[in-house]
């Protein structure tokens, strides 16, 4: 009789074990669907200005030397999706007090300026962005040693949307609510560990919440122990940018809406 109970007590955690790992797998098959489709929408500054950012550098300012992170966002779809589990292992190893901080020194970035006329932004027609648009500016930026003048001209200041991974920039509170964070690439962040190989300027755009409006609030022990992937639309700014608490940042954002894409 022992027997037999203890058979069929096995056989149900054997039973639970088995729908909740097929469960897991459904959501996260769900979420490279999702990623995917991020990745592929169409991106104004890719399409608008490729032009211009593909213009040949200046003679005397060689080339930087090739590295994945200017490869087409294609190309890193298998790290992405496969790496999707390596953020919980990142803040068990770093703990949750630690915070993303981007890789280089944008000061370098200063001269090129920081302050450029703004258009008004159309909230009905947001701009498409993304990070490989972002790649192709701050390349630009590198080898030319200032701004691309037509992305500036009619993107700064602009209503744009894009998707990405909230990071924190610093603690965050016990509800969630974050006024401000770093809505990062979701192949870098999902390839590897994002404290030990920190993102470029590129793949972090600095998030603040417009004022009077609602701020992100997230799961915060989903923000440690998994990722939280979100849309937001808001106000584009380019220029180097140090926040009172340190942060140093290319691209900004001024947060006016927000959506976490469900998986």
């Amino acid at each position: 009789m022992k027997k037999h109970l203890f058979n069929g007590m096995l056989a149900a955690i054997v039973l639970i074990v088995a729908i909740l790992i097929g469960w897991r797998y459904h959501a996260y098959l769900n979420y490279r669907e999702t990623v995917k489709e991020e990745l592929a929408r169409p991106d104004t500054i890719t399409e608008k200005f490729s032009k211009e950012l593909a213009s040949s550098p200046a003679p005397e300012v060689a080339p930087p030397a090739p590295t994945d992170l200017t490869a087409p966002p294609a190309a890193g779809l298998r790290e992405t999706t496969d790496g999707a589990f390596q953020v919980k292992k990142s803040y068990t190893e770093h703990g949750r007090q630690v915070v993303v901080k981007s890789a280089g020194d944008a000061k370098a970035y200063k001269k090129a300026g920081s302050k450029f006329a703004q258009v008004e932004p159309n909230w009905e027609s947001p701009y498409n962005l993304s990070y490989q648009g972002l790649r192709k500016v701050n390349l630009y930026l590198r080898l030319h040693d200032k701004w691309p003048q037509e992305v500036i001209q009619q993107l700064n200041g602009a209503a744009v949307t894009i998707s990405g991974i909230v990071m924190p920039t610093g603690p965050v509170s016990n509800d969630g609510t974050m006024l401000e964070f770093w809505l990062a690439n979701p192949i870098v962040v999902m390839a590897g560990c994002v404290f030990c190989n920190p993102p470029t300027f590129a793949d972090l755009l600095h998030v603040e919440t417009m004022s009077g409006l609602k701020p992100l609030k997230v799961d915060r022990e989903q923000l440690y122990t998994d990722t939280i992937p979100v849309t937001v639309t808001g106000r584009l700014t380019f220029g180097y940018r140090k926040t009172g608490d340190g942060v140093e940042s290319l691209f900004q954002l001024e947060m006016r809406d927000w959506n976490i894409i469900e998986r």
